[in-house]
């Protein structure tokens, strides 16, 4: 009966441990999901750096109507994606690595030029 006991106290400790164990790898890929999404203070996210540059990229190579209105959506979108951005980048590498921030009013004045083209 002791053994039996015991038994069953062994069990529901190693239970409880792999529970703990489990919670604790569910909150370090969430914090983990969270810094490549970060957008509203620090160093902004892996996918927000993504995609700014993509918008960046698509406005830069605007020559008709339909790259304009191309611009148009992707700022749009960006905006909707990460609304109150306030985060820190970087550009460029070795000697000419810079910071910049991408913050939302910058967004929303890249917005009003382009719907002003």
């Amino acid at each position: 009966m002791t053994t039996f006991l015991l038994s069953i106290i062994h069990v529901t400790i190693l239970v409880s441990l792999m529970a703990c164990r489990d919670q604790a790898l569910e909150q370090q890929r969430a914090e983990a999901e969270q810094l490549h999404s970060q957008f509203t203070s620090g160093n902004c996210g892996v996918d927000v750096v993504s995609d700014y540059n993509s918008m960046v990229v698509d406005c830069k190579s605007m020559y008709s109507r339909s790259d304009i209105e191309d611009c148009e959506n992707k700022v749009v979108k960006f905006n909707s994606k990460y609304p109150g951005i306030n985060c820190k980048a970087e550009r460029g590498s070795g000697l000419d690595k810079e910071t910049f921030y991408i913050t939302e009013s910058d967004i929303k004045a890249l917005l009003k030029e382009v719907q002003n083209l």
